[in-house]
């Protein structure tokens, strides 16, 4: 029975593969941050995070976080419609409310409570810029090519976006110097005239 199945996967798999939908796993070995260090040990310039701010790995909030483990734990261990919700959420997104200027937020909430459906509407997170190529296989060879680079980015394709909507995400950091951009942007002139997508 293993043996019909074993096959069967192993033939889908392939597909994928061949598709340019496989999604192989990279492994990063320190902490996040513009430059970082992959398995292999090279230092590659990383264009792939939602680090939009650059802090991920400032000192402040490692002492930061450190402190709230002192003092909250690691976590729910589950959603928080499971296990409740701390008080430290509770403020965090207070604050939140009132540094982006949403104080009257749960106020439209409440005013609209009658509502069938309620919907919040944002304007999206703009240092993310894809480049579109749509091919998955183009995508993962254009992205695994960037990373020989030096260059970390991923290849998105189907079922992560739209079949035919494959692309290279690419994810701007405030931590990004003036010369990762450069970098970035010889790299990508490079590897997109190697592949016929650049001319």
């Amino acid at each position: 029975m293993y043996g019909k199945i074993r096959v069967a996967l192993s033939t889908q798999l392939q597909e994928i593969r061949d598709q340019g939908l496989y999604k192989d796993e990279r492994v990063i070995s320190g902490p996040q941050g513009v430059e970082i260090t992959v398995e292999t040990g090279e230092e590659v310039l990383k264009f792939c995070a939602n680090n939009y701010l650059g802090l991920s790995s400032h000192p402040k909030v490692i002492e930061a976080a450190h402190r709230a483990l002192d003092e909250w734990g690691y976590g729910m261990s589950s959603v928080r419609f499971i296990c409740g919700t701390q008080s430290i959420h509770k403020e965090l997104e207070r604050k939140t409310s009132e540094f982006l200027g949403m104080d009257d937020l749960e106020a439209k909430l409440t005013e609209a409570r009658d509502a069938q459906y309620r919907l919040i509407a944002t304007d999206g997170v703009h240092p993310i810029v894809p480049i579109m190529l749509y091919d998955a296989k183009l995508a993962q060879d254009m992205a695994a090519q960037l990373l020989g680079e030096g260059i970390y980015v991923i290849g998105f394709s189907y079922p992560v976006v739209p079949k035919g909507q494959a692309r290279i995400r690419v994810q701007i950091s405030a931590a990004h110097t003036r010369a990762h951009l450069d970098t970035a942007i010889d790299a990508f002139e490079r590897v997109g005239k190697r592949l016929g997508v650049v001319k």
